[in-house]
């Protein structure tokens, strides 16, 4: 198993990253990331599986993709 690093580009490991577009679909966002060291992009892809109010408590829990 090897260790994951969100804060770093998949391709050289390199943590100059930047965010170029965030896109919402219903409970999805799909953020496009591009590395400024090797100039690669991919994506990103953020499922919402809760809401909750200011004071912590849970408002709805949401089916997703992990646990239909």
């Amino acid at each position: 198993m090897s260790n994951f690093n969100y804060n770093e580009c998949p391709y050289c490991k390199s943590e100059n990253i930047s965010s170029v577009e965030l896109d919402r679909d219903g409970s999805v966002f799909n953020n496009n990331v591009e590395c400024q060291d090797c100039e690669k992009t991919y994506q990103e892809c953020y499922e919402i599986t809760s809401r909750f109010d200011m004071d912590g408590n849970r408002l709805n829990t949401f089916k997703t993709y992990e646990n239909i």
